[in-house]
């Protein structure tokens, strides 16, 4: 029995762990049938920015993994698109950075 318990569990938890995280995502939008997401080098979304670069298309709606990201700044130029076109290019910007040490550790009564 507690074999059986065991087993649901492990395979109620099996989903989670094959998500990455952090996403990329946006609100719902209508009209739209996909996105279309340039990696680029600086903050701004000119189209000398995104010149010679390849983007990656993904479905709508806006779902797209970041967790294969290296530490560091990474910077992103994203549009919507339909059959009639593409909208204009939006910049988007953060960083991945591994926490400091922590600093005052010390034991307390409370």
């Amino acid at each position: 029995m507690k074999a059986k318990i065991l087993l649901v569990l492990a395979l109620m938890f099996i989903p989670y762990l094959a998500f990455g995280a952090p996403f990329l995502i946006c609100d719902a939008q209508t009209n739209v049938d996909d996105y279309v997401i340039y990696s680029i080098a600086g903050a701004t979304c000119t189209s000398g920015d995104i010149a010679g670069k390849t983007p990656v298309s993904t479905p709508y709606p806006l779902h797209y993994d970041l967790s294969g990201l290296s530490q560091g700044a990474f910077h992103y130029c994203i549009a919507s698109e339909n059959v009639w076109g593409q909208s204009i290019l939006v910049p988007f910007g953060s960083t991945k950075a591994v926490p400091g040490a922590p600093v005052n550790i010390r034991l307390s009564s409370q």
